[in-house]
């Protein structure tokens, strides 16, 4: 399978983060986070459209310590975890991912995790005002030491090709800006 767009802006955010150096935050690599919907992964027959709640999962990668020389690698592996959420392994993964969260300071990795909104049209709604000309999330981190970013679709007239909003402890992030490889992708 190919890796989407998304797959492969996630993996840029993977990849700087695993760069970093220990000697920035005590952390070494990165165990990263992503929100996968559920209706149709966590229960078979797939939830109907009429159900009434949210269903997602956190499901978290295997440690990264340093990135691979492909970009590809970490974007497959991104894209497949995903893909691989299903009704038998959604439980094992909520409990792993659930241990991560709550033993963030005391695992050895950073951990972070992203929430894509990047498919939903925020620029259509119009509840008689208008359209928005922008949208954000109004957020900060939980713990001061799991990261996340929301992955957004760009502003109309953008010529870019989505908004990501990072939280982070200042130190990490600063050490993320000054990755060229980040910065490439990221503006």
């Amino acid at each position: 399978m190919v890796p989407t767009a998304l797959d492969c802006m996630q993996s840029q955010i993977w990849r700087g983060l695993s760069s970093i150096p220990s000697s920035v935050d005590c952390k070494k690599g990165c165990v990263y986070g992503l929100v996968a919907e559920g209706r149709s992964r966590m229960h078979d027959p797939a939830l109907p459209e009429s159900y009434a709640g949210n269903a997602f999962l956190l499901t978290f990668t295997q440690p990264l310590d340093k990135p691979s020389d492909d970009p590809l690698t970490e974007a497959s592996i991104i894209h497949n975890l995903v893909r691989g959420v299903t009704p038998q392994s959604w439980l094992g993964q909520f409990g792993r991912s659930i241990s991560i969260l709550l033993n963030s300071t005391t695992i050895e990795e950073r951990t972070f995790f992203t929430s894509s909104w990047y498919r939903f049209p925020l620029y259509e709604a119009d509840f008689g005002y208008g359209k928005p000309i922008l949208s954000i999330v109004n957020g900060s981190s939980s713990t001061a030491h799991a990261g996340y970013a929301i992955i957004m679709p760009p502003r109309p007239g953008s010529d870019y090709l989505a908004s990501v909003q990072i939280v982070l402890v200042p130190e990490v992030l600063q050490a993320l800006l000054e990755n060229s490889e980040f910065r490439s992708f990221f503006h």
